[in-house]
């Protein structure tokens, strides 16, 4: 492996007040992690630590519901800040220091800012708190416009801690897609983020920044979308009387190439034992392409039986497991799909051909050739969702959808705004059933099912689009390129 030549400038920012005993704590272990890691940060604070230890003691981090909190600060060690301390505002050396490092970073260089504050519930600025001033407030647009400087081909994280701060993670895809950025927030679009509260009753870190921690501390170089799954998980395993949220973890389209969470927030400790490049669409295309499936049915059968082909033709109506096929072979099929499909067995829109490929492992009864039917359908639906995931490229590509984000990700932002957001597209496509050939298998050589994942997906990822950047989304422009693709 050759050695990285790449460079880290990382910002930790507090802007918690004297009360702010979680946010503080999670300001000190965010800070010691990254200088622990060799990052060297620049970290930031209007309140002087030594005023919140003196009032509550030590901090200790972490959930003690799932493990031994940790003592990371006390007064003693208070007396002699690690970080640059302005009582009288810090949004202004945030500012700076985005300005200043602009033209000191070059290609492939990281870039890291961790915002530790408050959030406003009208306009979901950053709201600081300095010790001997008024309150600042940094919105989503000023840091927008502060980090638009920074050249194209840097990488970076921006992560906000505050409450609402779920509309920030459109900055990603506000930056550009030529730009390598990831966003992740406490919370999603209207939520509080919550401290845990420990069995004393006391706040004790937010369960965002213990889970932040934990995770990069973990899986330093995990996959981004497993890192998202891993962090929503342990935020919603909370108490019944500990309210909770749900984090964002959004890319920009040319962030979604790279591989991992190490090519944004690498440390110099692994950085030998990679190769640093730069993500480029020939390189991970691959990559992009598997998010056409969220399940690995396709890449398993085409291993099975020699399938050299591309799913689309499965389109024809044939199984591509021939009549000649061993019928140890075809069970071996059915039976994945079966596997990969995990908890979506009891889905509606999967229980008709889940209950067709039940009855044909089992032989019980049915036509001689239900498991070729059988087979032939699961390839016909892995078709659709692979057409969906191209039919979202195109329309990216088009400029007509900015951000191609997880499904779950749309499915969360949508929770509120269904009816005014989604509905109206829904009904656009139910007039004359435009979106019909991704439900319905051919008649013949088929299962005669219904399916709604593939026209789901596609609805919601529109539907986000919809709702984050409504005055750049064209519903007409949408639906004719929609039927275009797909005619």
């Amino acid at each position: 492996m050759s050695k990285s030549t790449f460079h880290t400038f990382a910002l930790v920012v507090f802007g918690g007040r004297v009360v702010d005993i979680a946010l503080a704590t999670d300001f000190v272990m965010i800070a010691k992690k990254f200088i622990s890691d060799g990052l060297n940060p620049t970290c930031l604070s209007g309140t002087h630590l030594y005023d919140i230890t003196h009032m509550s003691g030590p901090f200790l981090f972490g959930r003690e519901d799932l493990r031994e909190r940790v003592p990371i600060y006390d007064s003693q060690e208070a007396t002699t800040p690690f970080y640059q301390l302005d009582a009288r505002g810090v949004k202004q050396h945030v500012m700076d220091w985005i300005r200043n490092i602009s033209g000191r970073v070059g290609a492939g260089d990281r870039i890291i800012i961790v915002l530790i504050g408050h959030g406003h519930a009208e306009n979901h600025a950053l709201t600081l708190y300095p010790q001997r001033a008024e309150r600042e407030f940094l919105s989503k647009a000023e840091m927008i416009a502060a980090l638009s400087v920074l050249p194209p081909n840097v990488r970076l994280l921006v992560v906000n801690e505050a409450c609402y701060s779920g509309s920030w993670a459109t900055i990603a895809p506000d930056l550009g897609h030529q730009r390598d950025v990831r966003v992740e927030t406490a919370a999603t679009v209207g939520e509080k983020s919550w401290a845990y509260t420990s069995g004393s009753g006391r706040n004790r870190c937010s369960l965002f920044g213990a889970t932040f921690v934990e995770d990069i501390t973990t899986h330093p170089e995990g996959q981004i979308l497993r890192h998202r799954h891993r962090i929503v998980d342990e935020m919603l395993y909370v108490g019944p009387n500990q309210e909770t949220s749900t984090p964002l973890v959004v890319a920009s389209t040319r962030a979604l190439l790279s591989h991992n969470m190490s090519h944004f927030i690498l440390t110099p400790k692994i950085a030998t034992a990679i190769t640093n490049v730069a993500s480029t669409q020939h390189r991970h295309e691959t990559l992009l392409r598997s998010r056409a499936s969220p399940r690995t049915f396709w890449r398993r059968l085409r291993r099975s039986v020699g399938v050299e082909g591309e799913p689309a033709q499965a389109l024809g109506g044939e199984s591509p497991v021939k009549d000649g096929t061993g019928t140890d072979m075809k069970d071996a099929v059915i039976s994945s799909y079966l596997e990969d499909l995990g908890p979506l067995k009891s889905a509606i829109g999967n229980s008709a051909l889940v209950a067709a490929s039940q009855i044909a492992l089992e032989g019980r009864f049915g036509p001689s050739d239900l498991k070729d039917q059988v087979i032939a359908t699961i390839s016909w639906q892995a078709t659709q969702m692979q057409r969906v995931g191209q039919l979202l490229e195109h329309l990216a590509q088009q400029r007509l959808v900015t951000d191609l984000v997880d499904v779950e990700i749309a499915k969360q932002a949508l929770v509120d705004h269904r009816e005014h957001v989604a509905k109206p597209l829904v009904e656009r496509f139910m007039k004359g059933d435009k979106l019909r050939c991704l439900e319905n298998p051919p008649d013949e050589g088929h299962v005669g099912v219904h399916f709604d994942e593939a026209t789901i997906w596609l609805v919601d990822v529109l539907a986000y689009n919809r709702l984050m950047y409504p005055h750049d989304f064209d519903l007409d422009r949408v639906v004719e390129e929609v039927l275009l693709f797909l005619a």
